[in-house]
C-alpha cells in the first residue's frame, strides 16, 4: 500500500490543476484558430463568388449601387441587426469579403488609370490561374486564358 503525505497530495492537486488550465487554454486556442479559419473561408468564398459575378453577369448594379458593395453593406447591416442569431458574426465575415471584392476592383481601376496617366504601358501580370495569383492578371490575360481553356 502506498503512503502519501499531505504535502504530496497537495503537490499532485496543484499539478492536476496546472494540467487542467493548460488543457483549457489549448482548447481555447484551437477554437480561436478554427474561428479564424471559418472567417477567412467565408470572406474568401464571398470575394471569389463576387469576382465571378463581376466578370460573368450583365447586372453589375443593384438600385444604382455596385452589387459587391450592396452585398457587403447588406451583410453587415444584417449582422448588426442580429439577423442570423448566433450566426451573425458569419454575416460580418461575408460582408468583409464583399467589401474586399469591391475595393479590390476599385483599387485595380485606380491603379490602371494612374499607370495610364504616368504614360506607362499596360501591364499583363504573370500567372496561369487563381492558384498563381489570378487577381494579378490583366483583363486581356484573363480573356486569353478563357479562350485557351474553352
Amino acid at each position: 500500500m502506498m503512503n502519501l503525505s499531505l504535502a504530496q497530495v497537495k503537490k499532485f492537486g496543484s499539478e492536476i490543476q496546472s494540467l487542467k488550465t493548460k488543457h483549457e487554454k489549448a482548447i481555447e486556442k484551437a477554437n480561436d484558430v478554427i474561428e479564424q479559419g471559418v472567417d477567412a473561408t467565408l470572406a474568401s468564398a464571398t470575394a471569389f463568388g463576387l469576382g465571378v459575378w463581376q466578370t460573368r453577369s450583365d447586372h453589375q448594379h443593384l438600385l444604382g449601387v455596385p452589387v459587391d458593395l450592396a452585398v457587403g453593406l447588406a451583410a453587415h447591416a444584417a449582422g448588426f441587426m442580429g439577423m442570423g442569431g448566433k450566426a451573425a458574426p458569419y454575416l460580418h465575415s461575408m460582408g468583409n469579403g464583399a467589401l474586399s471584392a469591391h475595393f479590390h476592383t476599385v483599387g485595380r481601376g485606380v491603379g490602371k488609370d494612374l499607370r495610364e496617366k504616368a504614360g506607362l504601358p499596360p501591364v499583363a501580370m504573370g500567372g496561369e490561374g487563381p492558384a498563381e495569383g489570378g487577381s494579378n492578371l490583366s483583363d486581356e490575360a484573363l480573356l486569353d486564358m478563357a479562350r485557351r481553356r474553352g
